[in-house]
């Protein structure tokens, strides 16, 4: 079994006024060093989470609370969320290591 390996000689940037992602908006905020071929999570200030792939410029939306580089196999990367039931329902709290489909926020 063959397996792509890509150096992180990329750079990620955010706008987050405009809601773009990407690796060709130098003038933007700084994020993370990445490689072509790495995938992205997006947490947004609603709660809801999304993985893309990464590119040169991707619109991803705005209210983006957190970006990084998403290691598909990482076993120390924690992530904790806290969320409500509703407005005035009860607080939840959620901490797993890695995000598949059934993973919900």
């Amino acid at each position: 079994m063959a397996t792509k390996v890509a150096e992180a000689n990329e750079k990620l940037y955010i706008n987050r006024e405009e809601g773009f992602i990407g690796t060709g908006l130098k003038k933007d905020e700084y994020v993370c060093n990445c490689s072509d071929i790495d995938d992205v999570i997006i947490f947004y200030k609603d709660g809801k989470y999304k993985i893309v792939r990464v590119s040169d410029k991707l619109f991803v939306g705005k209210n983006i609370l957190y970006v990084n580089v998403f290691k598909k196999n990482d076993k120390r990367t924690i992530y904790n969320v806290i969320y409500r039931d509703g407005k005035e329902g009860y607080y939840y709290i959620k901490r797993f290591k890695k995000i598949t489909e059934k993973t919900k926020i």
